[in-house]
């Protein structure tokens, strides 16, 4: 017997060895939303419901009859023994977990939540993990369908996808392969061009790259966008992202980023470190010279200097 596969992230293709052809739209949804709930027994009423919201009740069960009796009619191999895809009574359907298939929405969030796991870089296992999902992923889940049981389970898989896309795009960028990078930002945008922190990350990636001028092109691209769109200006974190790189002509560093890619607190602390030395420095030189100079006591007791006493200094 053929393994049944379901394919529903893009265009609904339902196949056991041969596509199989549904009558009635609605009978290929009852099947899906049953899968969805795979290993859990859904009450008759509530299908009905999700399936049926503007038919008064007993109408609605009335049509979720009609529907299960051409659906079992498009599933049953009647030359094969093996069991039912359906487990049904009265007043409960489910879905048969013990028969074998593949339902490319299960997989692709299995994938996508392995890859997630932890924080960045990912290692070999948790990137093929993501490279998986995101291939999976031909379209949006059951595309054309706008009942409300189906957009919360569409919203759900796109939130995963967006979350997978980025942290590839982190992860190739880290990891210098800024074509790849650019690739994954890009697919972002064009699912939704609002997305500042991609916008940022393009520009970071550009930079890295030795494509200044690329990066002050992506900031005023997401300039316009916001413009155009919500009639705001970006978010101070972009424009200091910005006004850096405008500033620089050198290649702006690299941030070891986490999940969010967020702009790094290590070069700042760098600078602050290197800023307090240089005052530590004049404070001693001073001290010299006034210690030549008078031959008393010294202006700070104890061998601690004012720098080393009155602050925390953080350390690399």
């Amino acid at each position: 017997m053929n393994n049944l596969c379901v394919y529903t992230l893009g265009s609904v293709v339902i196949s056991r060895g041969e596509s199989l052809r549904f009558p009635t739209r609605k009978s290929r949804d009852l099947f899906v939303l049953l899968l969805l709930h795979a290993g859990q027994m859904l009450e008759r009423e509530r299908i009905a419901e999700w399936l049926w919201p503007m038919r008064s009740h007993r109408k609605a069960r009335g049509c979720l009859a009609t529907a299960l009796w051409r659906l079992r009619e498009t599933i049953v191999d009647p030359h094969s023994a093996s069991p039912s895809y359906l487990i049904r009574d009265r007043n409960l359907l489910g879905f048969n977990v013990h028969v074998p298939y593949w339902f490319d929405a299960n997989v692709f969030a299995q994938r996508a939540a392995c890859g997630l796991e932890g924080s960045l870089p990912c290692d070999g296992v948790r990137l093929k993990a993501l490279e998986e999902a995101v291939a999976l992923y031909k379209g949006d889940f059951m595309d054309g369908c706008y009942d409300d049981w189906c957009l919360i389970e569409r919203e759900r898989l796109q939130l995963l996808l967006l979350r997978a896309l980025k942290r590839l795009q982190c992860q190739y960028r880290l990891e210098g392969a800024f074509e790849k990078a650019v690739s994954y930002g890009r697919r972002l945008l064009d699912i939704d061009s609002l997305q500042e922190d991609v916008h940022r990350e393009l520009m970071r990636c550009y930079v890295a790259a030795g494509k200044r001028p690329a990066a002050l092109r992506q900031f005023h691209r997401c300039r316009e966008i916001l413009q155009q769109d919500l009639q705001i200006e970006p978010m101070a974190e972009t424009w200091l992202l910005y006004r850096q790189i405008r500033a620089s002509h050198e290649t702006f560093p690299v941030h070891d980023a986490e999940e969010g890619c967020q702009v790094s607190l290590q070069a700042n602390l760098l600078q602050f470190r290197r800023t307090l030395d240089l005052m530590e420095s004049t404070w001693q030189n001073l001290r010299r010279a006034v210690d030549e100079l008078v031959d008393g006591p010294e202006i700070v007791g104890g061998g601690a200097s004012f720098l080393e006493s009155e602050v925390d200094l953080p350390r690399n």
